[in-house]
């Protein structure tokens, strides 16, 4: 899982902003090619705006954001990966592979404990599960399916 904290909530803002610039792209490429209208809101607007907000909530946001993020860029092709991943390393940043791999890293950890410890644990499992064409196997998709249940059933109770 992504360590994003308030020490480094700069430099992953940066990377959030440089995989947006992409993806803003690869949207407006494959809209104009189906004939759509591009108008697309910025996620760094509302990023910011939570910002303006509370710190707090920025953080969380940001942390969100990346999970989405990844799920987004999973089909995309693997030119725009690289080229995402040069760019990120022009900047003097952590590459998107690199991100990636940080991110995913946390799947045989849960597995293995057989707990989800945070919300940030839970939506990276919601997201794993939620994905049709997702590489786990029927074992590891029964685990994680309990380990959900289990979270939502102790943050049901506290409500």
């Amino acid at each position: 899982m992504l360590k994003i904290d308030k020490d480094n909530y700069s430099q992953y803002k940066r990377v959030f902003e440089i995989f947006w610039q992409h993806y803003a792209k690869l949207i407006e490429t494959e809209a104009k090619e189906r004939g759509l209208d591009f108008n697309y809101p910025s996620p760094l607007e509302v990023l910011n705006g939570a910002e303006a907000q509370s710190k707090s909530l920025a953080l969380k946001s940001l942390k969100a954001s990346f999970s989405d993020t990844f799920t987004m860029l999973k089909y995309a092709p693997y030119e725009f990966k690289k080229q995402l991943d040069d760019d990120l390393k022009t900047n003097a940043l952590p590459g998107y592979f690199e991100i990636y791999a940080e991110a995913k890293d946390s799947l045989p950890t849960i597995l293995k404990k057989q707990l989800l410890r945070s919300l940030d644990e839970y939506y990276f499992v919601m997201e794993m599960l939620n994905d049709t064409a997702s590489e786990i196997s029927t074992e590891e998709r029964e685990i994680l399916n309990k380990c959900v249940l289990a979270f939502e059933q102790k943050h049901a109770k506290k409500k």
